[in-house]
């Protein structure tokens, strides 16, 4: 059960389905340990840098529907910041 709970968590996180193929193998470590840093996992795994990744993609996919909203704005005259 502790597994399932942290495979969904990392999910609801935003990871994928094949980010956590890649990570599988600490998944166990933090169905043992949910307040395990991410730290103390082995720089050398395969699976390093996919957190890291993933960020960047919601870091650029926010910054793209930033972008849009700001025109969709512009475009009927509404105020940025109004409709935030």
């Amino acid at each position: 059960m502790a597994r399932l709970r942290v495979i969904r968590e990392l999910l609801g996180l935003g990871l994928t389905v094949e980010d956590l193929r890649v990570v599988a193998d600490r998944i166990q470590l933090l169905a043992e340990n949910p307040h395990r840093p991410c730290a103390e996992c082995a720089s050398s795994s395969p699976g390093t840098g996919v957190v890291e990744r993933r960020l960047a993609a919601m870091d650029a996919e926010i910054g793209r529907l930033t972008r849009l909203r700001d025109r969709l704005a512009r475009r009927t005259g509404q105020s940025s910041t109004a409709l935030r």
